[in-house]
């Protein structure tokens, strides 16, 4: 009898432990699915915006710039570029190429996120890519970089990164970078796979 009496008792505990989690889990989808909807409803805001120019004398950025239409012209450091790691492309591991670019008659630069490519059968080898060097004109629209889910304090070297750090990257590249990315429109005719350019909170 006693013995039925705690098994009954623990089974309540993990019971009602099993119901608060579900609950709580419940509220986060909750919480998530409100997030992503004021992401999108902030997007089609934007959209009706006035395209930001960064070419314009003074243009500086803020996080409230975030998710609106952009032209910029300058030129691409090749150089410079690396691979942003674990981007999937229908399934398929990847990468997005991250360049920066010398902003034309400012002394800004920004980083452009100029699409995702394969990579590879053998993930040891990163793939072999061709970046335009001359001056160009990028639309797309502004994002916040990636910031990884803990706090990392080690520093990226090398061309493969996880995330976009901008201050370690200031660091290693000897330059200011705004504090906004590019995401590559897909009509623009060069850079690499891109498809429709969609947000989420990450």
């Amino acid at each position: 009898m006693l013995k039925r009496f705690k098994f009954s008792f623990v089974l309540t505990i993990l019971v009602s432990i099993a119901i608060t989690l579900f609950v709580s889990l419940g509220f986060w989808q909750l919480d998530r699915a409100d997030e992503k909807q004021f992401i999108a409803d902030s997007i089609q805001n934007r959209n009706l915006l006035e395209t930001i120019n960064l070419n314009l004398a003074n243009q500086t950025l803020d996080e409230q710039m975030a998710f609106r239409n952009v032209v910029a012209e300058g030129v691409l450091l090749h150089q410079d570029f690396f691979f942003l790691d674990n981007k999937l492309n229908k399934g398929r591991p990847g990468y997005h190429i991250i360049v920066p670019m010398k902003l034309k008659a400012t002394n800004q630069y920004v980083l452009i996120d100029q699409g995702w490519v394969y990579q590879g059968k053998d993930r040891r080898v990163l793939p072999k890519i061709s970046i335009n060097s001359n001056d160009v004109i990028v639309h797309g629209k502004l994002k916040r970089p990636s910031v990884p889910p803990i706090k990392l304090d080690q520093e990226q070297t090398g061309k493969l990164q996880l995330f976009i750090n901008i201050e370690q990257l200031q660091e290693k590249l000897g330059y200011t970078l705004l504090p906004l990315i590019i995401m590559q429109s897909p009509d623009d005719d060069f850079g690499f796979k891109r498809k429709e350019i969609k947000f989420n909170n990450k």
